[in-house]
């Protein structure tokens, strides 16, 4: 009998010894509070779901190869030197990040809580988000990174062939897929006066023939992020031709030798300018009188309004 009460309390004791990493497991689900019990239920195959139900700090990368969810009112700190934390989180409670160095954020994340960068260095917060992974209302300090393999370099283009009237969208190699890139990039366009032109567009309507330069910087919280930090921007140049036009529009009142010139709402202000966007033997329509003195003309275009013209050869 004593030998039997023995083997019960033996049993008892091996029970009340693994508690803390099973008795909250049911179902294949396991509830965790501390480090040790997070670290365990990762390792135990047959957990499938993991719930953060009390304060814990995770001092390593975490990689979350079955679902954690953090509950509402804890906190998950990811603490520890340079980390990476990848997988599939609901949060419902707050990721807090205090790792020394950077955090590398690429788990995808759902859920109502609060994902808050803790870390800096230099006075610059140090936890990058991959784009897309994290809701944005969910971050507090991170940065979003936008780059697809941080090993290679981002670049911009212009198309190859590109003419004044012409609506242009620049493409960028090696993003994220899915960046809105009007969202995420500051445009900075310059003629080759080095003036700023087209308002910081996205997608510009060209006016003028020359070279054309466009820098992209990334807006915060947005980052290009490199293998040893971040890219400050990217740029290109590229060549824009003159578009000539069988019609050119010509108002002398509310014209501007900007516009293209291929309609009245977007009519040149000058004859002379018109001269030169009007192919051989092509019309100049003057929107109103037009009073200005004219150089000769050494092209053969008639010159007039809708109702009458003179032909100059």
């Amino acid at each position: 009998m004593k030998k039997r009460i023995l083997s019960l309390m033996l049993t008892l004791c091996m029970i009340l010894v693994m508690l803390p990493v099973t008795a909250f497991a049911a179902g294949n689900i396991a509830e965790v509070t501390t480090k040790e019990e997070l670290t365990a239920a990762l390792a135990d195959a047959s957990i499938k779901e993991i719930h953060v139900a009390g304060d814990v700090t995770f001092t390593d990368s975490l990689n979350a190869s079955k679902l954690i969810e953090v509950e509402p009112g804890v906190t998950l700190t990811i603490g520890g030197y340079q980390t990476t934390v990848s997988g599939t989180i609901v949060n419902n409670g707050t990721i807090k990040v205090t790792s020394t160095r950077q955090c590398i954020w690429k788990a995808t994340t759902s859920g109502n809580g609060k994902l808050v960068a803790a870390n800096q260095k230099w006075g610059e917060y140090q936890t990058y988000v991959d784009y897309g992974c994290v809701p944005e209302s969910m971050m507090e300090n991170c940065k979003i990174n936008i780059v697809k393999d941080i090993t290679v370099q981002p670049t911009v283009s212009l198309p190859e062939n590109m003419q004044v009237g012409d609506m242009i969208t620049p493409t960028v190699t090696n993003l994220i897929d899915g960046v809105d890139m009007a969202k995420v990039f500051q445009y900075t366009w310059k003629n080759g006066n080095s003036s700023v032109v087209y308002n910081g567009s996205a997608n510009p309507t060209l006016t003028a023939k020359g070279t054309l330069k466009l820098n992209l910087a990334a807006k915060n919280p947005y980052v290009m992020c490199s293998a040893s930090g971040t890219y400050g921007s990217i740029d290109v140049s590229g060549t824009v031709k003159e578009k000539t036009l069988d019609v050119v529009y010509v108002d002398s009142t509310n014209g501007s030798d900007s516009n293209i010139g291929d309609g009245a709402s977007t009519a040149l202000k000058n004859i002379s300018t018109a001269v030169d966007k009007v192919n051989a033997g092509g019309r100049i329509v003057l929107c109103g009188d037009y009073s200005r003195t004219m150089a000769y003309i050494e092209k053969n275009v008639t010159i007039g309004s809708n109702s009458e013209a003179v032909s100059y050869t």
